[in-house]
């Protein structure tokens, strides 16, 4: 038995000893907890069914060989588990289609890095800022005044303020707490987390970029930007209590006019912060975040064929990674490894390469989407859960 599955039967038998198994309310609560477990994924909650459906049918092959005799509570409590995990399972799946617009310039022409770069790393820290030039899907110019790298934790971060921005109705300064903005992260609330996000907020801060292929979606026409900060205006709030204990942080903000523009006039993507969770690389979110940009840019047509499938110069994947392996057999498992994540998270359908076999000779990536993502990249915006609705979803 896996540790996840050890969790679920104990919520089970918690049901069953408080005769609560066939409560509906009791039952959606034990799996609302489950799914919580944000360090368990899709995949893990699909190996506890199969765990679980397994070691029932261990007993009932105990039972016809050696005629032993199965206790009534072991049966019930396994069936329970089962069930309680299929819910969970639906209920996360029915969550990672809850969606936040992002502007798709910063998704095409990305500012955060996967991974580390020793060299940019070691530039930052003699030099004090960091300012590189970066290509990929589209070309931009990242600038850190702290000389730090954004990561995708970072992108997470600002992906969680847009949604609280599009939460409050995109007004001119957005306001939140530290705590608003965790729990839109499904962080949890310990010190580290609260440590992680200040230090994110203040790396966002620092970063200013240049768009070198910009688009603008009211004229139709490409440009290349100033250089402006992501954050153009913070203000920051410290309530304390008598002894000088801080007690909460509350925070204002204006997002650049190119960034509210561009969401205003909707040239944006669709990005799902649960579904991001459930991704276990960076590879696999930046590739994520690539692919959704693709699909909502203008002139899609450049990477995405009739048939909606993906058609990706290689080059252009590893360049949007960051990948910097002077072996590109190197470069490829990165991908393949990220794209195989995409795929048990049922964002991608199937992928292969084009090209030899040997990393060397791959010259392109085709991906061809999921549903959820095609309809995602329609943007059809889901409404969030209420009362435990919307929750009959097929279960694989």
């Amino acid at each position: 038995m896996s540790v996840f599955s050890d969790k679920v039967k104990e919520f089970a038998a918690e049901l069953i000893q408080n005769d609560k198994k066939d409560d509906e309310t009791a039952f959606l609560e034990a799996a609302k907890k489950i799914e919580a477990m944000r360090k368990f994924k899709l995949t893990d909650f699909k190996d506890a069914k199969d765990l679980l459906q397994e070691e029932e049918l261990k007993l009932y092959k105990q039972k016809e060989k050696n005629g032993k005799v199965i206790e009534k509570s072991v049966i019930e409590t396994i069936e329970t588990a089962v069930k309680l995990v299929e819910k969970a399972r639906e209920l996360r799946r029915v969550n990672s289609r809850l969606t936040s617009k992002v502007d798709t310039n910063i998704l095409n022409a990305t500012p955060f890095y996967p991974g580390r770069s020793k060299k940019l790393i070691d530039q930052g820290k003699k030099q004090g800022y960091i300012t590189f030039e970066q290509e990929g899907v589209r070309k931009l110019t990242y600038h850190n005044d702290m000389g730090l790298l954004l990561t995708l934790n970072d992108a997470k971060t600002l992906f969680a303020l847009f949604a609280l921005w599009d939460d409050q109705g995109q007004n001119s300064w957005l306001s939140f707490t530290e705590y608003q903005l965790l729990d839109k992260m499904n962080m949890g609330y310990g010190g580290r987390q609260y440590q992680m996000l200040r230090d994110s907020l203040e790396k966002l801060r620092n970063t200013s970029v240049v768009f070198q292929d910009a688009y603008d979606i009211k004229t139709g026409t490409r440009y290349v930007t100033e250089r402006f900060n992501l954050i153009i205006a913070d203000r920051e709030f410290v309530d304390e209590d008598q002894s000088g204990r801080v007690r909460s942080r509350k925070y204002e903000i204006q997002f650049s006019p190119h960034i509210y523009e561009s969401i205003e006039n909707g040239y944006y993507s669709l990005i799902s912060l649960a579904l991001w969770d459930e991704l276990r690389t960076d590879a696999s979110k930046a590739i994520y975040s690539m692919i959704s940009g693709i699909g909502n840019m203008a002139n899609k047509e450049e990477y995405i064929r009739e048939d909606q499938t993906y058609l990706l110069p290689i080059n252009v994947v590893y360049k949007q990674l960051k990948l910097e392996s002077p072996k590109p057999v190197r470069n490829k498992e990165v991908v393949e490894r990220a794209c195989e994540d995409l795929v048990n998270a049922e964002v991608i359908e199937k992928f292969y390469f084009m090209g030899s076999e040997k990393g060397n000779r791959v010259h392109s990536l085709v991906i061809k989407p999921s549903e959820w993502l095609i309809n995602i990249l329609s943007k059809t915006k889901q409404k969030p859960l209420i009362n435990g609705e919307q929750l009959n979803l097929p279960i694989n």
